[in-house]
């Protein structure tokens, strides 16, 4: 995580102040939501659309101005859209941005993937992957990486996620904790996926 030195004022009196520094993390938070067919706003989200596969200048939800970080998505071949994927808010997440996703069908051998550019430091990343239908299992990858982690503290794995059984019907969705942007670049990539949102946010 990169972090910078912050000033804190501990007292003063008579004889003057005493103070000490502390670190604070920096870094951006974007919420991004893979949306299918219906349209629509999320106040400081980035709603990508199936036509739309790339974006420049995303906007930091914590602050909501536009930053130098771009987004590009590749191979994803199809969209879902069912109230039955998420059936309310929990958390960061909406329940109109999990309701959507973008997919990848089975027995796809070329992986599809999600790159962030213009990155710096280490974040924490949370990918929703969520379906109300049917069974199956994909693979979920952070810059190469598998994790064991998810936010309801679930035993699962991201080489072998199950949409419905371990996102939809626990409500719940992976993380990785700390992620360095190598080269400034963190990818998600999935093979036979399915992706509703994802958010990154300083590591720490």
């Amino acid at each position: 995580m990169t972090r910078v030195p912050a000033l804190l004022v501990l007292a003063c009196g008579v004889v003057g102040c005493s103070s000490s520094t502390e670190d604070v993390p920096v870094g951006h938070v974007f919420h991004v939501d893979f949306a299918a067919t219906t349209p629509h706003t999320i106040d400081g989200w980035v709603v990508l659309s199936p036509s739309e596969t790339s974006r420049a200048g995303l906007v930091d939800f914590a602050t909501r101005e536009v930053t130098d970080v771009s987004i590009a998505a590749e191979n994803w071949s199809g969209t879902h859209e069912s109230p039955t994927n998420w059936s309310a808010d929990v958390d960061w997440l909406p329940v109109v941005a999990a309701q959507g996703a973008w997919t990848q069908g089975l027995g796809e051998t070329t992986p599809a993937t999600v790159t962030f550019r213009g990155l710096a430091g280490d974040y924490r990343v949370e990918v929703v992957a969520a379906e109300g239908i049917q069974a199956f299992t994909q693979r979920t990858t952070v810059n190469g990486a598998t994790t064991t982690v998810t936010r309801q503290g679930a035993i699962a794995d991201s080489a072998a996620w199950d949409p419905q059984a371990d996102g939809t019907v626990r409500s719940d969705w992976l993380v990785w904790p700390s992620v360095t942007a190598a080269g400034g670049q963190i990818t998600i990539e999935q093979l036979t996926g399915w992706i509703n949102a994802v958010r990154l946010s300083p590591a720490g």
